[in-house]
C-alpha cells in the first residue's frame, strides 16, 4: 500500500494505491467511499476491498473526498458535486499509476451516489458497482458498458433504482444482486469501524474477473 497526495495544491486528496498482486488483470479499481461518519466507518472495508483486488490482480485506489478523511478542507466544503469532481481526479490517477486501459468505480452508500455520476465523464470506466446506494432524487443519465447493483435487503426504493438504471443506455447490462450483510458503514466495535463483509468483498473483487 502505498500512501500519497493526489490532485492538485490547491486541492490535495489524500490516497492509497495497492498494487495488483501475481498476474495482473490489467484493471484498476477506485473506491468512492460513503460520507462523513460513514466513510470512517467503512475504512475497514476499503483496506480489505483493496487487499482482496490485489489478490485478484487488479491494482486499487482508495481516496477521501475534499473535506473529509485526511484530506485538505473544511467539511462544509464536501458536497455530492465535489465528490464527483475528486473521483475523476482519482480516476485518472489510477489510470496514470496503473498503466492501464480499464477501470471500475465501486462506490458505497452515498459513494454509490458519486461514483454513477462520474463514471459517464471519467475516462475508461467501463465498469460500475454500485453497494447499497443512498437512494436518492438524483437522475442519472447513461452507465457503462457493465453495472452491478448490490443490496442487502430487497426494497421497492431498490426496485425502483434498478428499474430506472435498466432504462438507461446500457442498462441492459445491470445485475441485481441481493447479499445480506452486516452494515459495514455502521461502527460495530470499539475501534469505531464496521465489519468488512467477506462474501459481498469476494463478489466485488471476483467480479468478471
Amino acid at each position: 500500500m502505498i500512501p500519497m497526495l493526489i490532485g492538485s495544491q490547491a486541492r490535495p486528496l489524500h490516497a492509497i494505491f495497492t498494487a495488483a498482486a501475481g498476474r495482473r488483470r490489467r484493471r484498476a479499481v477506485v473506491f468512492c467511499p460513503p460520507f462523513r461518519d460513514e466513510g470512517t466507518n467503512a475504512q475497514r472495508t476499503g483496506r480489505v476491498l483493496a487487499q482482496r483486488l490485489a489478490a485478484s490482480g487488479a491494482e486499487a485506489l482508495r481516496f477521501d473526498y475534499y473535506g473529509s478523511g485526511e484530506s485538505a478542507g473544511e467539511d462544509e466544503e464536501l458536497s455530492v458535486g465535489s465528490a464527483v469532481e475528486d473521483a475523476l481526479v482519482a480516476v485518472d490517477e489510477a489510470l496514470a499509476l496503473a498503466k492501464v486501459r480499464h477501470v471500475t468505480l465501486v462506490g458505497l452508500r452515498a459513494g454509490a451516489l458519486v461514483a454513477a455520476l462520474a463514471a459517464p465523464r471519467a475516462r475508461a470506466v467501463d465498469r460500475l458497482v454500485l453497494w447499497e446506494p443512498v437512494v436518492d432524487d438524483y437522475e442519472f443519465t447513461a452507465l457503462p458498458p457493465r453495472t452491478l447493483l448490490l443490496v442487502a435487503v430487497d426494497s421497492p426504493a431498490h426496485r425502483q433504482l434498478r428499474d430506472h438504471l435498466a432504462a438507461l443506455p446500457n442498462g441492459a447490462n445491470v445485475q441485481f444482486e441481493i447479499m445480506p450483510c452486516t452494515p459495514p458503514w455502521l461502527a460495530t466495535s470499539d475501534d469505531g469501524v464496521g465489519p468488512a463483509p467477506p462474501d459481498v468483498l469476494a463478489r466485488i473483487a471476483g467480479w468478471d474477473t
